[in-house]
């Protein structure tokens, strides 16, 4: 009978190998909204998790879009004087570049 009793603890203690805790810190009505949502699918919080997560490892992405809002522009106002500079210099940039490109390219090799 003793035998049984150490038998049981070391697979309980097996699995504490396998098994690790996750806590997360979340919002009461996140969690509250997500449990009504999850109880009406059938499922609970932990095992939703669990889903999650070996969907990641399954398709080794976040399984949905994740995409950024745009960023938030503001036109700059300039003095005149101020903007030609500016547009000579984007002018001047866009000649280099061009210039770079004609002569980065790559000329047939002889034979």
């Amino acid at each position: 009978m003793i035998t049984h009793a150490l038998d049981l603890t070391q697979i309980t203690l097996s699995l504490r190998n396998y098994i690790k805790t996750l806590q997360i810190r979340i919002p009461d009505q996140l969690r509250h909204d997500a449990d009504l949502v999850l109880a009406d699918i059938g499922l609970d919080m932990p095992t939703a998790v669990r889903l999650y997560l070996a969907k990641i490892v399954q398709t080794r992405s976040i399984p949905f879009s994740l995409t950024a809002s745009p960023a938030p522009s503001e036109p700059v106002s300039a003095e005149p004087v101020t903007q030609e500079q500016l547009d000579a210099v984007g002018a001047n940039w866009e000649k280099r570049k061009k210039a770079k490109a004609a002569t980065t390219t790559r000329k047939p090799r002889p034979p």
